[in-house]
């Protein structure tokens, strides 16, 4: 798994809760070396979202996957993503993400077999940690708008990249708090050095 940079930009990013014990043995098999987390966050029954460089992980496991020892990992390529939503009810609320070509049952109404805490694309959260949700919902629409925007990061293999458009998208990472000025300058060198 990648490393996990902890320096706090002025917003209070990343947002790292520590995940319950099933989701962080799933998430360790879930992710590659090239990519680090930058926001976690825990919602009711250990539903858990992470937010890497590249994706959105929702982690969920036991009855929330339909099965008393299983879990399910489900990835969201920004470049993917349509919808960040966050709703309220009374007592909790519900982060969703949408992504093209989703099919997912329609799960309103008296009756329904599958509860909407139990798609694959929706975490419940305890209403009374909103505030938490919106902020990790806003990084991930940030994240999401840039690879949407970007044409540079919107490239699928950045290794085929020409050496000032990798900077371009190291700059770009750096802005957005994803890479310290540390690591944002020691390979910013070693790109200039081919050259």
């Amino acid at each position: 798994m990648g490393k996990m940079a902890l320096r706090l930009t002025e917003d209070g990013w990343p947002m790292v809760e520590p995940l319950p014990q099933k989701q962080a043995i799933l998430l360790k098999s879930t992710m590659t070396t090239d990519e680090e987390i930058f926001g976690q966050i825990v919602g009711l029954y250990g539903q858990t979202a992470v937010a890497t460089t590249k994706r959105v992980l929702i982690l969920k496991s036991g009855f929330m996957v339909g099965s008393t020892f299983g879990s399910k990992s489900t990835s969201f390529d920004y470049r993917n993503i349509t919808a960040v939503e966050i709703r309220t009810s009374l007592a909790t609320g519900y982060f969703e993400l949408t992504a093209g070509g989703m099919t997912l049952p329609n799960v309103t109404g008296i009756g329904n077999k599958q509860r909407q805490q139990e798609l694959p694309n929706v975490i419940t959260f305890d209403k009374s940690s909103r505030a938490n949700w919106d902020r990790f919902a806003g990084k991930v629409r940030d994240m999401t708008h840039a690879m949407h925007t970007s044409p540079i990061l919107a490239v699928p293999s950045p290794a085929e990249l020409p050496i000032p458009a990798k900077i371009a998208q190291l700059a770009e990472l750096h802005k957005s708090g994803l890479l310290t000025d540390d690591e944002f300058s020691a390979k910013k060198t070693e790109l200039l050095s081919r050259m």
